[in-house]
């Protein structure tokens, strides 16, 4: 049957079928769409015979071409119908749909079931390759079609083009967005095929989401896998909760769904928003479930795949669930279930956030071959979790009954910010399912008690826990059950920061004869340690020290209480770490203000055993009483800590100033050796090493390149030079400061500059001349000390620079062969200023510097030949200025200045050169030159010379 029309329009319902057992074609073309008020329904084959009929003919084929389908009353379905007895039943083909609308019902696209009586009785596909977006107000239902034991196989569902999906009521129906391919008795079931989708939403405009079921096909008997489904194109998902299941229900899993389907998101842009709707449907569908297929433990099964590559899942009310299968008989071991994540946000105000993490468990029939349950595997670089009441993180291994439970693995690359409990455990029995926990930033901030439980865990490590109490004046950890000789290759706590207030108790823990970490941080006051044994000691190799940071202490503080805790430094080398304080400028602390650092006494720690300062901020402490260490404060010792901040600096204008000398140099010489008419281009070369006495020391070394270009020309009183030039240069630097407390302190860097400018130069006729020049461009420094504080200072830092050389000199005429030049010559270079962060968080300003430079001398120059002639000079240099301050900020706002390096004074300078004329066009030129006095050190130049 063939029908063309402009569109199809009711009042009431539409149903469009193909004939049952005809093997007869329906063609409907339209060039509009199908619009009804009532329901849509499309189907290819007719409905159900009873189970008694048999048909021996195939149903025939649909086929619909239109623009758009669209119920404004009513429910769209779009199906192929099950296979009943001998049926074959057609396949449907939308052509040219875009939208699929139902305003008012629920949208139901659904392949039918191969469930015959014969084998090989397939139920229709249906293609529907250009529908970009499915919107409805209750639902949407996208399923392939299942099989069945006899090999009947499901339909196919292929959306090829398919963008969007919208929902907007969110009933309390079991899922408000369906996506399932077909599961299967034998054979397979149906493949659904989505490749292009984008976003799934599921919004009624008030805030309320509804929920949301992804899900592979599963099988029963047969042990290849089930059909997978790929949805790597997704970049929204806003759901209510999510389930993704590589094969059976993700919230029951059930015995008899066998072999598993892959399901994979993998998407950095995809990020999941999920409000955690509270309404109860009797599923529990208010939390998120990421499950790959739980098999029957007792029957030959394939396991299935969970990937999923998201950059982030935010849940406003509830929390995940992340599960693999179990094992089974044949060989193959329980389903992988794997999330990886920039980010895992579990966060309510209720306090209804939890990440539950689970590996499968084991086949658990004892009479059969028993095989290991599956993997859970979770990567975020930051998880967070907000949980005031109950478990916030749970990570279990799989029950082993039998044979070995399930893998979890849990990796938090960055920070790991947790209000609530943390729960970590391996199997039931016999200790066999691996549980690995690895976190870098482990901050734990809650309201409550806070409990940590460690019990079977085959690797628990945490580099830096950190128990902030300002969040809450209950904050606390508690170690309940961390049995240390069940746990295999485990690193507790190799650092442990305890700020503002925060409680560390071991009560309750089976700690072996000592709990050890590594770096304890004590950051302000009123922080705990309870019920603990602590012995820093030889054996272990990690650092180990006691940092009071005094960032906010005031007067009369305690900073640790240790009440029921012993801590004994007996075999421990206290020079190398023990007891320092760092920030007392960064506390409330007057001079002649007291402080306890402990409340009671620490076994063998003298009261000579401790570093009270920390390089930038050095203060002076005096020990007023015994191993509790009472210290009162006496304040900073050493304004000049922050000199060494600004020796980079200066080696910069050091370099700058160097170079403007440098050039000078090359300038003159080209105007020197110009004849009336001539052009001359001069590339020069220039590498020296100098050390500047600045109060303290900075040794430079440079290399320079320049390139200068200029013509001379006849005047009424003489001849005028001119032209223009570039410049560049890179060095490298040490410097050297001592300072009262800290001692020596070197750092190294390096600098960079590029710049240009322009000259002229007139020379009268009674042999005076006079010369200008003017330069910009830019320098950049890099600079590093290593042991000013215990993590070092590093810095970049980038600033403009000009400046004006002028000059005024006499050439007397000794003889035919030689020459005197007596000249005075002003050097003024401006560097401008920069504001930099260092990595403690403070603020370095440094001011703009002016380097102002003279030079006062005379060069003697002898012509030995036509092609070949020397020169030797002396001067004095002073420079006026070349102080190189500024200020430091610390982090808590508290500005602190110190000396300025100085690059001031006298020296004296001496050269000796030699120009080779080796063609009437092309010269060579050799300078070198010494420095002694405020800076000395020496150099070369060398240039070539052309001229047109």
């Amino acid at each position: 049957m063939t029908v063309t029309a402009h569109s199809l329009e009711s009042g009431g319902a539409i149903s469009i079928f193909s004939g049952r057992g005809s093997g007869n074609d329906t063609t409907v073309t339209l060039t509009g769409g199908i619009t009804a008020v009532g329901d849509i329904t499309i189907n290819a084959g007719h409905e159900a015979g009873s189970a008694s009929d048999v048909y021996n003919f195939s149903d025939g084929k649909l086929k619909i071409t239109a623009t758009e389908i669209i119920s404004s009353g009513g429910d769209i379905s779009i199906l192929t119908n099950n296979v009943v007895n001998a049926y074959n039943r057609g396949d449907l083909d939308l052509i040219g749909v875009a939208n699929v609308i139902a305003n008012a019902g629920a949208v139901n696209i659904h392949a039918g079931n191969g469930s015959g009586a014969y084998a090989n009785n397939d139920a229709g596909n249906i293609v529907a390759d250009q529908i970009e977006r499915i919107e409805a107000l209750e639902s949407v239902n996208l399923q392939a079609g299942n099989s069945d034991a006899n090999g009947s196989l499901g339909g196919d569902l292929s959306l090829a083009s398919l963008t969007t999906i919208v929902t907007h009521a969110v009933t309390n129906s079991l899922f408000e967005v369906t996506i399932k391919g077909g599961s299967s008795n034998n054979d397979g079931g149906g493949a659904i095929e989505i490749p292009n989708l984008k976003e799934i939403i599921t919004d009624n405009g008030s805030g309320a989401f509804g929920d949301l079921l992804i899900q592979t096909g599963s099988m029963t008997t047969d042990s290849s896998p089930a059909n997978s489904l790929d949805l790597s194109s997704l970049e929204r998902v806003q759901v209510g909760a999510i389930h993704l299941c590589a094969g059976d229900d993700c919230i029951t899993p059930s015995a008899g769904n066998l072999a598993s389907g892959t399901l994979t998101l993998i998407n950095s842009q995809l990020v999941i928003e999920s409000n955690g709707s509270d309404t109860d449907t009797g599923l529990g569908l208010n939390k998120s479930y990421f499950t790959a297929g739980r098999d029957n433990p007792n029957t030959a099964v394939t396991e299935g795949e969970l990937i999923v590559h998201v950059k982030g899942i935010v849940s406003e009310a509830s929390g995940l669930t992340v599960s693999a299968g179990y094992g089974a008989t044949n060989g193959n071991s329980g389903s992988k279930a794997e999330l990886i994540a920039e980010y895992l946000i579990f966060n309510d105000a209720s306090g209804n956030g939890f990440f539950t993490l689970h590996g499968g468990d084991d086949a658990i029939d004892g009479s059969l071959n028993q095989v290991a349950g599956g993997a859970a595997s979770v990567e975020a670089d930051y998880l967070t979790i907000q949980s005031n009441s109950g478990s916030g993180l749970v990570v279990s291994g799989g029950d082993n009954s039998n044979s070995a439970g399930g893998e979890a693995n849990i990796k938090v690359n960055k920070a790991l910010t947790l209000t609530g409990d943390l729960s970590i455990s391996g199997s039931v029995a016999n200790n066999q399912a691996q549980v690995n926990v690895s976190v870098e930033d482990y901050y734990a901030v809650g309201v409550n008690t806070w409990n940590v439980a460690v019990t079977d865990a085959e690797d628990f490590q945490v580099k830096n826990l950190i128990i902030d109490g300002s969040v809450d004046s209950t904050s606390k950890v508690e170690i309940t059950n961390l049995k240390a000789d069940q746990i295999g290759d485990v690193i507790i706590l190799p650092s442990v920061i305890i700020k503002d207030g925060g409680a560390f108790d071991g009560s309750g823990a089976n700690l072996g004869d000592t709990f050890t970490f590594g770096d304890l941080t004590v950051i302000g006051s009123g922080n705990t340690l309870s019920n603990l044994t602590i012995d820093y000691n030889d054996a272990v190799t990690s650092p180990q020290s006691i940092t009071f940071d005094l960032t906010g202490v005031s007067a009369a503080d305690t900073l640790l209480d240790i009440s029921g805790t012993s801590i004994d430094f007996a075999n421990k080398t206290l020079q190398s770490a023990g007891v320092r304080i760092v920030n007392p400028l960064d506390s409330g602390l007057k001079p002649g203000d007291e402080i306890d650092l402990f409340s009671a006494a620490v076994s063998n720690l003298a009261p000579g055993d401790f570093t009270a300062q920390d390089g930038l901020e050095a203060a002076v402490f005096s020990v007023l009483s015994g191993t509790e260490v009472k210290l009162s404060f006496q304040g900073q010792s050493d304004h000049n800590a922050y000199k060494p901040y600004f020796e980079g600096a200066a080696s910069s204008v050091l370099a700058l100033s160097e170079a403007a000398v440098g050039l000078d140099n090359t300038i003159h010489n080209l105007a020197a050796s110009l004849r009336s008419g001539q052009t001359q281009i001069k590339v020069g070369f220039q590498g020296e090493r100098v050390t500047n006495k600045t109060g303290s020391k900075v040794k430079l070394k440079l290399w320079g390149l320049s390139l200068a270009g200029g013509r001379k020309s006849e005047t009424s009183l003489g001849y005028l030079s001119y032209g223009l030039f570039l410049e560049g240069g890179w060095g490298d630097y040490n410097t050297f400061n001592s300072l009262s407390i800290i001692g020596d302190v070197k750092g190294d860097g390096d600098t960079r500059y590029f710049g240009g400018g322009l000259f002229v130069r007139h020379d009268f006729s009674q042999g005076t001349w006079l010369s200008l020049s003017a330069r910009a461009g830019v320098v950049d420094n890099d600079y590093q000390i290593d042991q000013l504080v215990s993590d070092g200072i590093k810095y970049s830092s980038s600033a403009g620079y000009y400046g004006i050389n002028f000059g005024v000199g006499h050439d007397f005429t000794v003889s035919d062969a030689t020459s005197l030049d007596l000249y005075g010559k002003f050097f003024w270079t401006h560097v401008d200023g920069d504001t930099i962060n260092d990595q403690r968080g403070g603020t370095v300003s440094f001011d703009s510097t002016n380097s102002v430079r003279t030079r006062i001398g005379g060069r003697i120059t002898q012509t030995f030949s036509e092609k070949v002639e020397g020169y030797f000079g002396l001067a004095w240099e002073h420079e006026f200025a070349g102080k190189t301050g500024g200020h430091y900020v610390t982090a808590s706002g508290r500005v602190l200045k110190s000396d300025s390096p100085d690059l001031g004074g006298s020296s004296a300078y001496a050269e000796l050169g030699l120009t080779i004329q080796a063609t009437d066009n092309v010269a060579f030129e050799l300078t070198g030159f010494g420095l002694a006095g405020q800076s000395k050190g020496g150099g070369a130049t060398a240039s070539l010379v052309l001229t047109f």
